[in-house]
């Protein structure tokens, strides 16, 4: 099997399921940087964690999961897919594929760069 086709990530993106699954999995990122602690390690994880924060705290409720959904899918280019028994990516492939990264960055306001620049 190769990549997901372009009407095969429609669907995705049409399921609440598979929203939710993502959703879930954005909280679990902001989870992840909230628990860090100490000092940020540069200007990256510094916007990381402050917004995680603010996700955790309600702002959530701000964002476009449509748009993020579909976000997820445009960069989820595995071939083949790691799919689960419903047909849709894994667990593992929502969670720890670089899909997620890019769009919790994105949300966060992460800059190409960032991570090599100071915290502010």
């Amino acid at each position: 099997m190769a990549q997901l086709t372009l009407s095969e990530k429609s669907a995705l993106a049409e399921d609440p399921t598979f929203r939710s699954r993502v959703f879930q999995g954005l909280f679990s990122k902001a989870n992840f940087y909230n628990a860090e602690t100490g000092t940020p390690t540069d200007l990256a994880n510094q916007k990381q964690r402050t917004y995680a924060a603010s996700f955790l705290k309600g702002g959530a409720n701000s964002i476009d999961i449509f748009a993020t959904v579909r976000h997820w899918l445009s960069n989820y280019n595995t071939d083949p897919p790691s799919l689960d028994g419903n047909n849709q990516p894994d667990d593992d492939a929502i969670l720890n594929g670089n899909s997620l990264d890019i769009v919790y960055d994105l949300l966060a306001g992460v800059l190409p760069g960032d991570d090599l620049l100071p915290i502010e």
